[in-house]
């Protein structure tokens, strides 16, 4: 029997990301909680200039540095790491959309020769 072709090779391989289980969950959390308060798809209107995406997940991760003070936000009551995640995946998905997954040039086959077994 023959097998079907695909045509998959320089497609993104996106069911690595399932390896990521709960921390999935915990920035989907934040997304939930965030429609809550500013309505659902609000943040795709985008407009924002990456400083701000990036501040946000800085104070996050600050915040998370210093576990005397909080681990968890206590405005939304959501993991500040999910807050600081959801900020960097915002970031790429409305200021860098277009951007290739990997940089002009890159030399892949050199990296698999490099690092595959």
């Amino acid at each position: 029997m023959t097998e079907a072709l695909r045509y998959n090779d320089t497609k993104p391989e996106l069911h690595r990301v399932m390896d990521f289980g709960s921390a999935l969950e915990k920035v989907a959390k934040v997304m939930e909680m965030g429609a809550i308060k500013y309505e659902d798809g609000n943040w795709l209107q985008g407009g924002k200039p990456d400083a701000e995406y990036l501040d946000s997940a800085l104070r996050h991760i600050l915040a998370f540095q210093d576990l005397g003070q909080e681990e968890y936000d206590t405005d939304s009551g959501c993991h500040h790491l999910a807050h600081a995640a959801w900020n960097m995946l915002a970031l790429l998905r409305l200021n860098r959309d277009g951007a290739p997954d990997l940089a002009y040039g890159f030399d892949f086959d050199a990296y698999v020769d490099r690092w595959a077994e």
